[in-house]
Order: C-alpha cells, then structure tokens, then sequence
C-alpha cells in the first residue's frame, strides 16, 4: 500500500532545475573536442543558474541555484575572469557559485580521493554540481567498462548522498569516424573518449560541436523525454555569452504565467494552483516557487485557504505583473 501510494503522488514529471536541461537527481554528459568553449558554457550556465537568468537565453532556472563548478585541470583565475567579464551582463548571486580549483591533481580511482570531494560537496549542499572536465579526475584515461562503472558510482552518490544534479564536461575522441568491419569508414554513434559504458550511467547527453557563430548542441540520450532537442547557439564575443533562439510554440513558463496574471486581474478572477496546471504544462512544485517568487508575490494576495482539500490556496491579483 505504500508502494501504490508513493508511486501515485509522484509528480508528472521529474522535477526541473533547468527546465529542458538540467533535472533533479540526473546526470548530463557534455562532449567538445578542445577549443569548442565548452568550458567557457559551463561558466556562462553556472553564472545564469546563480540569479535564475535564462541559461543561454532558452532555458529558465526554477529559482536561482547554487552551484559548485569542480575544475579538475588549470586554475582558479580562468573561471573567475570570466565571471567577470560576464558580469555587466548577468545579475550574479555570488552566495551562489562556488569555484573549486583546490581538488585538481586528484585521482578519483582512489577511494580516498573521492572521499574529499563527496565531503566538499556536503559542506555547501549545492543543487547542480559540474565537473569539468571528467577524464582528468581519472588517471590513465576513460577506457575500460570497469572505470565506467566507477564514474557511475560516485555520479549516483553525489545525486543520492549530496542531492545534487551532475553536469560532466567531457572530451571528444579525435576521430569521428570508425570502420564499420565492411572497409567503410562511418559515423561514430557517440564521439566521446573512453568506455560507451559512461553512456549508460547518465540520463542525458549531448555532443556540442563547432560552428560558423557558435556551437550546435545535438541530443543523444534523454532517459526521461525532457531535454530540449538539438539547438544552436550564437556566441557574442563582447559579453562572452551565448545565446539560443527560443522556440515561437513554446513560450517561456514564466511569461505563460505572467500572462496568465494578467488576464485573472483584468477579469477580477481569483485562482488556484490547479486552475494554472491546466493551461500551463509545468510541475506543482515548480508553480508553487513562481508564487513565492519575488517577481510575482507582490502581485498576489491569498484569498482564501480551503482546508478541506488539504489547505490550498486561492490566490487574487492585486495588480497586472505586465509594465
């Protein structure tokens, strides 16, 4: 009977942390060959995530989220002087980031050093954490399915025992072709270096290859059906950004709520939190942060509460969020 009831109050969907890329207790494989500005990505995203700005312009933070960038190559300052350059463009809640230089040289074959990285991580209880990149953590590289299995061992631990969502930056192979065994040369299926077994331990992947403004960002595995499908990015030097074009059929969730606000106003209708479930396709419990969002909460006022049904709330507009 607890089984039937846990499984029947699951949410419809696994809960977003950035909707159409980055879920709760999941793992997103990211694969560039060198120079491609994954890296450089990566800040832009732990930047956007900070304050809850779009990622790339096309993927909205539930709230603002604190994440720990653990570099395993180079050194502090690369991280941070991008930050800055980015930070005439970006609102960054620096409470939120968390630059990690200190555990490069690590080798997390070894048991131990995978002790200090799990307990660095507990100290700050991050929501997304990014290593980057992964094959330098792992002395003598990525091959072997053994090793594979370990990399989804300490995934799944700072997922269960941190609580928090990984995000690997990984290298791709050099060559993006392979024999077919009839003499032919083909596309490889997955171009990233080392074991396909990794393939197996995360719950989405994407390889991010170069192009004439930017890169172009092709899905390859999406476990749950919820990331967004291959999309471009345009980078503007002057910010250090990138940005995506957001699709015209799929209007940001935020401004679906914005809009909706705005109709309950002009129309004096109060609402409830299932009244907006049915017109906007997103997570109860990504609507109940909208409502506590200081964006939207000085707009609202709780009209009533029905206790019958479990205490929810019937929310009035008090003003139009539109300016």
């Amino acid at each position: 009977a607890m089984l039937q009831q846990a499984v029947h109050q699951r949410t419809a969907e696994r809960p977003a942390l950035i909707e159409n890329l980055v879920y709760e207790h999941t793992a997103l494989l990211l694969v560039s060959d060198s120079g491609v500005g994954k890296s450089t990505l990566f800040i832009q995203l732990v930047a956007q995530a900070s304050c809850g700005q779009a990622v790339f312009g096309i993927c909205q933070p539930v709230r603002p989220l604190r994440v720990y960038y653990l570099m395993s190559e180079r050194d502090f300052w690369e991280p941070a002087d991008r930050l800055i350059h980015m930070e005439s463009s970006v609102p960054l809640v620096w409470d939120n980031i968390v630059i990690d230089a200190e555990c490069v040289g690590l080798n997390l074959r070894k048991e131990t050093h995978r002790e200090i990285v799990l307990r660095r991580l507990d100290k700050i209880h991050p929501q997304i954490v990014v290593v980057d990149p992964i094959y330098s953590f792992f002395e003598g590289g990525l091959s072997g399915d053994e090793l594979a299995t370990l990399i989804g061992r300490f995934s799944s631990t700072i997922q269960n025992t941190v609580g928090a969502s990984v995000i690997f930056g990984h290298h791709s192979v050099k060559n993006p072709k392979q024999p077919n065994g009839d003499g032919q040369w083909v596309e490889r299926p997955y171009l990233f270096y080392g074991s396909q077994f990794i393939r197996a331990h995360v719950t989405g992947y994407y390889d991010i290859l170069p192009s004439a403004t930017g890169t172009t960002w092709q899905r390859k595995k999406d476990t749950y059906g919820v990331l967004r499908p291959a999309f471009s990015l345009t980078y503007d030097k002057a910010t250090g950004l990138s940005h995506g074009v957001p699709e015209v059929s799929s209007m940001d969730k935020r401004e679906q709520f914005r809009q909706f606000l705005h109709h309950r106003f002009l129309t004096k209708q109060p609402f409830q939190v299932q009244e907006v479930l049915k017109s906007i396709r997103m997570t109860d419990r990504y609507l109940r942060d909208l409502v506590r969002d200081p964006e939207f909460s000085p707009f609202l006022h709780i009209y009533s509460t029905n206790a019958v049904d479990g205490g929810s709330n019937t929310y009035e507009v008090l003003m139009s969020p539109l300016k």
